[in-house]
């Protein structure tokens, strides 16, 4: 099955019907048309039905391959859910560290106020 398209635009000095087609081996084909002036409705209908099928188009060269572009979006991709669980794993185990070094700070550091208070409490006494 061909896939046809036609543009009909204006290039600075004439309107202009660019044709291309694709075959079922991706071999683009393109047949050029020019209008002239600005041409009408009932000018482009008599182009498509009676113009457009009796152009003469170049021998095509094979259709260019679509480029991978990046996601437009900015988000992140899809993983995998193993991966997803193993990142929710080791954020859970970070945040556990977390707690379990604040504690173990606090702890560190009501001892060393203990100490401080009770020579403190002993040099008041004197001793």
């Amino acid at each position: 099955m061909e896939n046809s398209t036609c543009t009909v635009f204006f290039d600075g000095r004439f309107w202009i019907a660019l044709a291309v087609r694709t075959d079922e081996a991706g071999v683009a084909s393109i047949a050029r048309h020019v209008f002239g002036p600005e041409p009408t409705n009932p000018e482009l209908l008599r182009f498509y039905l009676f113009v457009l099928p009796a152009l003469r188009y170049l021998p095509g060269l094979p259709a260019p391959k679509p480029e991978k572009k990046p996601r437009s979006d900015g988000g992140p991709r899809r993983q995998k859910k193993s991966l997803e669980a193993f990142k929710l794993l080791r954020a859970a185990s970070a945040r556990d560290r977390k707690r379990a070094d604040g504690r173990e700070r606090s702890r560190e550091a009501r001892i060393r106020y203990e100490l401080k208070a009770e020579k403190r409490r002993l040099r008041k006494r004197g001793k």
